[in-house]
C-alpha cells in the first residue's frame, strides 16, 4: 500500500510488522509489542511488495530499510523531487521520483531484497548465499545477526555456525563447531539430526546464557558431573557446590577446598571469608577480612558473635585495624561493646560522631557533656550547618559562639532572643550588627530599638536623616540629646549636604533645627506663668527643672505643620493683624463694624463698662483664680483692643482666650499665627480642660 498525505497502516505479508504514519513513521513489532519511531517526518512510504523492505521519502532523501529487524540500519539517497510510484519487474526494484518536468528512477538493491523474501520464506540456505555474494557494510552486518538468530531458532546449527564466524564472534563460532561435532554423533548413533540430545540442548541454553535450563537438562539425565563441570569452567563455584550437596556427591569437600584455595590463588580473600563465614569458622573469617583490607566488615561480625568479644587479641587486632583505617565510628562501637567506654568516648569524639559520644557521656561521663556539645557545635560550624550549631552551643552555655552562629545562618529574631539575656556590654556590639542589617532591610523601627539597646543612638538618627524621615530623627534626639547637641547635630548635617551640594535636603534640616527651638522655647515660656499648684506633678517637675512640661512629641508633630513656605505665614499674620485693629477702630467708633449685631452691641453701655473688670482680671500681676493662671509682665500682656474685640465676639458671660489674647510675638519668637493653627492643646490655660 502508497501513502501520501495524512494517516496510514499498513502491514507487512508475513504480518509480523506493522507501520504507521501521521507525518511521524512508526514500527510496531507484534511479536515483542514494541513501537520503534523511524523518521520525524514522511511524507511517503510503500512496503517493497513481497519482501520485508521499506521505501519512505523524509523531504529531500529517500530512505530505504532493507532488514526491518534493525530499523536504525537505514539507507539514504538524495532526492531533488517526489516519490510518485515503487515499481518491480523481472527481478528489479525501481522507484520513480518527479523531478519538475523530468522523472528518475532509482534502482534498489535487488540481492537485500531477496534475503528478506528468503528469510519470510524460511530458506535460510538461500539467504546465507545472498549474504556471501555482499560485501560486509552496517546492512550486511545486521542481516547476518538476524539470520544468526533465526538460525539458531530453528536448530539449524551449521548456519548458525557460518553466520557467526562472518561477523568475526570466533568463540561463539567455535562453541557451536564442537556441538555441531556432538549433533553428528548423535545423529549417527540415534538417527535425526542430533539436535534433540540432551548435550547438544544444554549447550544450546548455555550459549542463551540460560545455565539453569542447562543444569536442569543435565540432571534430568543425572549427569551431576556435566553441570558441575560446566560451574567450574564458568567459575559459578557456588552453584557448582549447591549441586553438588543437593546430589550428595562424594567430591563435595575437595570441591570446598578447592573453591578455598582458587579463592586464595585469586586473591578473593573477601569471599574466602564469606565461605569460612558460612561454614561456621568465624575466626578465620574474620582474619581474611581483615587480610582482605575490610576491617569494619570483621568487627561487624566480631560484634555480632558474643563468643567473639572474648577473644581479646582479636578485638585488639580489629581495632587497630580500624583505626588505622580511620574508621573511628566503627572503633568507639567495638570499644563500647566490649565495656571500655573511655576508649570508645575518644574514638566517637575522633570520628566527628558527637550523637553517640553524647549519648555516651551522659550515662559514663556527664560532667563532659557540655564540652562535648561545644566540640559539636563547632564541628557543625566547620560542616557549614549554622542553624544546628545554635542548639548545641545554647547546651554548652556558649552564648557568644551561639549569637556568632545565629548571625551566620542569619536567624537575627533568635541571634535578638539569646542577646537580651546577655549583659548589655556584651550584647553591644552584636545589637549594632543585628541593627545595621534591619537599617538596610529599611525596617527602621526594628533597626532604631537595636541601635539604642546598643548605645548607639546617634546612628539611628543618622539612619532615620539618611532616609529622609526627620520626623522620627527628631523624636529620637529629643529624648536622649541635649538642645545644644541637637543644635550641633543639625547644623553639622546641613553643613555636610551643603558641601554635597544637596541643598533641598539641607534646607529641610534647617528648617527641622529653626522649628524644634522654636516649639521648645515658646513652651517652656508659656509654662513660666502657669500656678504650679493646679499644674500635674510632672509638670512642676518639668518647670523646677528649667525643662518643658509638654508633650514634645505632640509639639513637634504641631511644629510639622509649620513648613510651608514663609509667604504664607506672613500672610496669616498679616490678616490676623489687621482683623485686630479693625476691632479697635469699631471700638473707638473711628472703623465702621462689619456686622450690624456688632454694632447695636458696642452702643450699649454695660458692654463698654464690662471691658474695664474684665481688663482688671488680666491686667499684668493680677491673679485669675478661676483659670489658675498669673500673666507675665512684658510685651506679651494683652491689650485693651485685642481683648474687647474678643470679648465682643465671644459675647458677654464668656472668658476670653489666653491664646486669642496674645496675637502679640512672644518671647520665644513664635508667631500667634503659629499657635493658633497648630492647635496645641494646654491643659493649664483653660479650666477643667484644654483648649486650642
Amino acid at each position: 500500500m502508497t501513502w501520501r498525505g495524512l494517516g496510514w497502516v499498513s502491514w507487512t505479508e508475513s504480518g509480523s510488522w506493522l507501520i504507521t504514519s501521521v507525518h511521524k513513521l512508526q514500527l510496531y513489532d507484534i511479536d515483542s509489542s514494541t513501537k520503534t519511531t523511524i523518521l520525524n517526518y514522511c511524507s511517503y512510504v510503500q512496503w517493497v511488495p513481497g519482501s520485508d523492505v521499506v521505501v519512505a521519502q523524509n523531504r529531500n532523501s529517500l530512505c530505504v530499510w532493507y532488514n526491518i529487524d534493525a530499523p536504525e540500519r537505514v539507507t539514504m539517497f538524495p532526492l531533488k523531487g517526489d516519490i510518485v510510484d515503487l515499481e518491480r519487474n523481472d527481478g528489479k526494484t525501481e522507484v520513480i521520483v518527479s523531478e519538475g518536468v523530468n522523472t528518475v528512477s532509482y534502482t534498489l538493491d535487488e540481492g537485500l531484497i531477496e534475503f528478506g523474501t528468503a528469510i519470510d520464506d524460511g530458506d535460510y540456505h538461500r539467504a546465507t548465499a545472498f549474504l556471501e555474494t555482499l560485501e560486509m557494510s552496517t546492512e550486511t552486518e545486521a542481516m547476518w545477526k538476524t539470520l544468526s538468530r533465526l538460525a539458531l531458532e530453528a536448530r539449524q546449527l551449521h548456519i548458525a555456525e557460518r553466520c557467526f564466524a562472518a561477523l568475526g564472534n570466533m568463540a561463539k563460532a567455535r562453541f557451536l563447531h564442537e556441538t555441531n561435532t556432538i549433533a553428528d554423533q548423535a545423529a549417527q548413533e540415534h538417527g535425526g539430526d542430533g539436535t534433540d540430545h540432551y548435550l547438544v540442548r544444554a549447550r544450546l541454553a548455555m550459549l542463551d546464557k540460560n545455565y539453569k535450563l542447562a543444569e536442569m537438562i543435565f540432571l534430568e539425565q543425572n549427569a551431576t558431573e556435566e553441570a558441575m563441570d560446566m560451574y567450574q569452567e564458568l567459575h559459578m563455584w557456588d552453584e557448582c557446590i549447591m549441586v553438588a550437596e543437593a546430589k550428595g556427591h562424594p567430591m563435595l569437600d575437595k570441591l570446598r577446598r578447592g573453591y578455598y584455595e582458587w579463592l586464595l590463588d585469586t586473591q578473593q580473600e573477601e569471599k574466602a571469608g564469606e565461605v569460612q563465614e558460612g561454614q561456621g569458622d568465624y575466626l578465620a573469617a574474620i582474619n581474611l577480612y581483615l587480610r582482605a583490607g575490610l576491617p569494619a566488615r570483621a568487627a561487624r561480625l566480631a560484634m555480632g558473635r558474643d563468643e567473639l568479644l572474648t577473644h581479646g587479641d582479636v578485638i585488639n587486632r580489629v581495632s587497630v585495624a580500624l583505626v588505622r583505617a580511620e574508621l573511628y565510628e566503627q572503633a568507639g562501637d567495638l570499644f563500647e561493646k566490649v565495656g571500655n567506654p573511655r576508649k570508645a568516648l575518644e574514638c566517637y569524639c575522633k570520628g566527628s560522631a558527637f550523637l553517640k559520644a553524647v549519648e555516651l557521656a551522659r550515662l559514663a561521663f556527664p560532667a563532659e557533656v557540655v564540652t562535648l556539645e561545644e566540640a559539636w557545635g563547632d564541628h557543625l560550624v566547620q560542616q557549614k550547618q549554622l542553624d544546628a550549631a545554635i542548639n548545641h552551643y545554647i547546651e554548652a552555655r556558649c552564648s557568644i559562639k551561639a549569637i556568632e552562629a545565629a548571625l551566620g545562618a542569619r536567624q537575627w529574631k533568635k541571634a535578638i532572643y539569646i542577646l537580651d539575656l546577655q549583659d548589655r556590654q556584651t550584647a553591644a556590639k552584636y545589637y549594632l550588627r543585628i541593627a545595621q542589617h534591619y537599617a538596610a532591610l529599611q525596617e527602621y523601627q526594628a533597626a532604631e530599638e537595636l541601635y539604642v539597646k546598643a548605645d548607639q543612638t546617634k546612628d539611628a538618627i543618622d539612619m532615620y536623616t539618611q532616609a529622609g524621615l526627620w520626623e522620627q530623627a527628631h523624636k529620637l534626639a529629643i529624648k536622649c540629646m541635649s538642645r545644644e547637641d541637637v543644635s550641633v547635630l543639625y547644623i553639622t548635617q546641613a553643613q555636610e549636604m551643603e558641601k554635597q551640594g544637596k541643598y533641598k535636603e539641607a534646607e529641610s534640616v534647617g528648617l527641622a533645627l529653626a522649628v524644634a527651638l522654636t516649639v521648645h522655647s515658646r513652651g517652656t515660656h508659656l509654662v513660666r506663668g502657669c500656678n504650679s499648684a493646679a499644674l500635674p506633678a510632672d509638670a512642676r517637675t518639668a518647670i523646677a527643672t528649667n525643662d518643658c512640661p509638654f508633650n514634645t512629641t505632640r509639639i513637634y508633630d504641631t511644629a510639622l505643620a509649620l513648613w510651608f513656605p514663609s509667604m504664607l505665614l506672613a500672610v496669616a499674620e498679616a490678616v490676623l493683624s489687621g482683623r485686630c485693629c479693625l476691632v479697635a477702630l469699631i471700638l473707638r467708633g473711628v472703623g465702621p463694624c462689619a456686622r450690624s449685631g456688632d454694632k447695636e452691641q458696642l452702643a450699649r453701655p454695660s458692654a463698654a463698662q464690662e471691658g474695664p473688670r474684665e481688663l482688671q482680671q488680666l491686667l499684668p500681676g493680677r491673679a485669675d483664680t478661676r483659670h489658675g493662671l498669673q500673666l507675665l509682665p512684658g510685651p506679651s500682656a494683652p491689650s485693651l483692643p485685642r481683648i474687647l474685640g474678643r470679648r465682643a465676639r465671644d459675647g458677654p458671660g464668656k472668658a476670653p482666650s489666653l491664646l486669642y489674647a496674645q496675637r502679640g510675638r512672644s518671647r520665644a519668637g513664635l508667631g500667634p499665627a503659629a499657635l493658633l493653627q497648630s492647635g496645641v492643646s494646654f491643659p493649664c490655660l483653660c479650666s477643667g480642660r484644654g483648649g486650642r
